[in-house]
């Protein structure tokens, strides 16, 4: 046979790996590291900006976990999730010193949920 009589074949259809209710893919969690958020330099705009670590960049999954979960946040973390700046593994945001503790908090909070979420409900 020659290269003009063959029927190009169509590419296989591969079925998508359905996992059970409770099962997720183990890399789309994300942990804050333990350490107190660090304190960047003086900022142009005049804000204290801090950085807290996480253990590895999030997934873009995991990113659209989290902002769908900002939608169920309570008004008095509203302002403080609104805050927070992912930037690779950290997250930046602006606070005064008083307060860094509770958004490290809310920020800790967040990221147990999103983590929650994506492995189906357990922990």
């Amino acid at each position: 046979m020659d290269k003009e009589t063959l029927i190009p074949r169509r590419p296989q259809y591969r079925k998508p790996i359905r996992r059970r209710p409770g099962e997720a893919a183990p890399t789309h969690r994300v942990y804050l590291s333990q350490e107190q958020p660090l304190r960047e330099g003086p900022a142009a705009d005049g804000r204290t900006y801090f950085r807290a670590r996480l253990d590895s960049e999030p997934s873009p999954e995991w990113m659209r976990a989290y902002r769908a979960g900002l939608l169920g946040v309570m008004p008095e973390d509203r302002d403080a999730v609104l805050r927070f700046e992912f930037q690779g593994d950290s997250v930046r945001f602006a606070a005064q010193d008083a307060e860094v503790g509770r958004l490290r908090r809310v920020l800790e909070r967040r990221v147990e949920a999103v983590n929650s979420i994506l492995s189906g409900g357990r922990s």
